[in-house]
């Protein structure tokens, strides 16, 4: 192996190596970040659990006041469409032009319910 290919092996292991460094820095601030807001009810806070993903807002933050005016309006949407209250299986998105409910097209994997 010559010289100048060791040297560029060599720069190239360093490059690498300053990437992971900041890679690992980038991780490092975006866990203290999370470790800072968790529970803070100024930040959105995102459970994981066995059956899916989920996230909240302080009820009295700005986020958390205009999700609940959302959630109202669709429940009387709901009300006004399908003359009842929405069971726990009903979506909170569903098909206006449908007769019974069933969920509006979304993202796949994409679904909110009452629950």
């Amino acid at each position: 192996m010559s010289n100048k290919e060791s040297r560029r092996q060599r720069d190239a292991a360093r490059t690498r190596a300053a990437e992971m460094r900041r890679q690992e820095g980038l991780s490092e601030a975006h866990a203290r970040t999370v470790a800072e807001r968790h529970l803070d009810p100024r930040f959105v806070q995102r459970r994981r659990t066995d059956v899916g993903d989920g996230v909240s807002w302080h009820p009295d933050s700005q986020t958390g006041q205009g999700l609940q005016d959302a959630v109202q309006r669709q429940l009387a949407r709901f009300r006004e469409k399908f003359g009842r209250e929405p069971g726990p299986d009903d979506p909170l998105f569903f098909d206006p032009d449908a007769d019974e409910p069933r969920p509006r097209s979304a993202s796949p994997g994409c679904s909110a319910r009452w629950r």
